[in-house]
């Protein structure tokens, strides 16, 4: 770690570790938002949220029918 110190030093070069530390995080960003954007943009997405969906409904639907059957007995 001392010999890449010393070398900045020596070669005389100089980063502000702010700006690198921001290009570092925007660019992070901006492919987390595009890749976000791809997922909800893509059809499986959408094929998954109709899956859930129609679960959701059909769970509804047997709790009923679970509750009728309770009730009965």
């Amino acid at each position: 770690m001392d010999n890449n110190l010393n070398e900045i030093i020596e070669t005389k070069e100089t980063f502000n570790i702010l700006h690198v530390l921001d290009e570092f995080f925007t660019s992070a960003f901006e492919l987390a938002q595009s890749s976000y954007d791809a997922v909800i943009n893509s059809a499986f997405f959408e094929n998954s949220v109709e899956v859930i969906r129609t679960i959701d409904d059909s769970a509804e639907g047997l709790s009923k029918i679970y509750k009728g059957i309770k009730a009965v007995s």
